[in-house]
């Protein structure tokens, strides 16, 4: 049940970050709002919540492969958004072209 919970609970968190993301003017602002969106979703009740949905889903996948699927899937997206982010920022001079932005991306919510 807790899983079936999981994933629309992330694809509402998803939402939420690509809207801060989304609201500010500058490539920089923009890439400032989202680690500013990490560290706030991760406290109080919601961060609680987040540990328990991701904890959840990680130990279920290392038993279930359609849940390790939907996972790496989520993953993947988050990924793919945050790679698309550096791009633009590249675009407007906000990050420097030399950002690997395939390598970055995944390290962007482990730094926050």
């Amino acid at each position: 049940m807790l899983a079936a919970a999981a994933f629309p609970a992330t694809s509402t968190r998803n939402e939420q970050l690509r809207r801060a993301a989304d609201t500010p003017e500058s490539g920089r602002e923009k890439f400032r709002a989202v680690p500013a969106f990490y560290v706030d979703s991760a406290q109080g009740a919601e961060g609680r919540r987040g540990c328990l949905i991701v904890g959840t889903a990680t130990e279920l996948a290392t038993m279930d492969p359609e849940i390790a699927a939907r996972v790496t899937g989520s993953l993947r997206k988050n990924e793919a958004f945050l790679a698309d982010l550096i791009k633009a920022d590249q675009g407007d001079g906000s990050i420097s072209p030399h950002v690997d932005r395939q390598a970055t991306a995944p390290l962007l919510p482990s730094r926050t």
